[in-house]
């Protein structure tokens, strides 16, 4: 081997993956011993990756080549890498990603009415309203689901009536029979309103019960 005479230097170094710890350089002193302490090469080993929220980790080992691997929860999609590595210098050898919830897009309009509900991520729900004198047929409720769609088909707003209203020797004083309208009743001379004077179509194009009748006047 190499003869280390008085005041020659001797350089450490250690093999990839391992780092050293110590002084990298040490002295010949003239008492015939080595300045300092002998430094060790240790394992790398990377920083222990931090939880993923809404995801998961998978791997152990943080050491030198080994890999950590990233997984979202269902409806959530990763941004960034999904495998990070670590490196000889005890470092990721890329930022760790995050989980960010899948986004459906604006849900489709309605004819004739309207919809509530201004988050269009996973999980999400809009509600589907009529204007009023329409009726809604179909699922009012859909959700934003995993695959970034939305659950369930579009509902459609029909027009909601009743049907036209009869009364025996009286006339009806209304011509709009949609739901939430209501018309009044009135009973031609030598007759009298037996029961309300006005009913409303209600939802489903059914009236209010306790249709009235024209009973005739007698003088007793």
């Amino acid at each position: 081997g190499e003869d280390y005479t008085f005041q020659r230097h001797t350089e450490y170094s250690c093999n990839e993956g391992f780092l050293l710890d110590g002084n990298r350089s040490r002295v010949c002193l003239a008492n015939g011993s080595w300045s300092g302490i002998t430094p060790v090469c240790k394992a790398v080993t990377c920083p222990v990756p931090l939880p993923l929220p809404n995801g998961r980790t998978t791997g152990s080992d943080f050491s030198f080549t080994k890999e950590v691997h990233y997984h979202c929860n269902e409806g959530y999609s990763l941004q960034g890498a999904s495998t990070l590595t670590c490196q000889s210098d005890g470092a990721w050898d890329s930022e760790a990603p995050h989980c960010e919830p899948v986004v459906c897009g604006p849900p489709e309009d309605i004819s004739h009415g309207f919809l509530n509900g201004s988050g269009f991520t996973y999980g999400e729900f809009v509600h589907y309203i009529c204007f009023p004198g329409y009726e809604l047929h179909g699922n009012p409720l859909r959700q934003c689901l995993s695959n970034s769609s939305w659950s369930g088909s579009l509902p459609s707003c029909l027009p909601c009536l009743c049907p036209t209203p009869q009364i025996q020797n009286g006339v009806v004083l209304g011509t709009d029979f949609s739901c939430g309208v209501s018309v009044q009743f009135q009973c031609l001379g030598g007759f009298k309103l037996l029961g309300p004077s006005e009913v409303t179509c209600e939802s489903a194009g059914k009236w209010s019960s306790g249709f009235p009748r024209c009973g005739q006047i007698s003088c007793g």
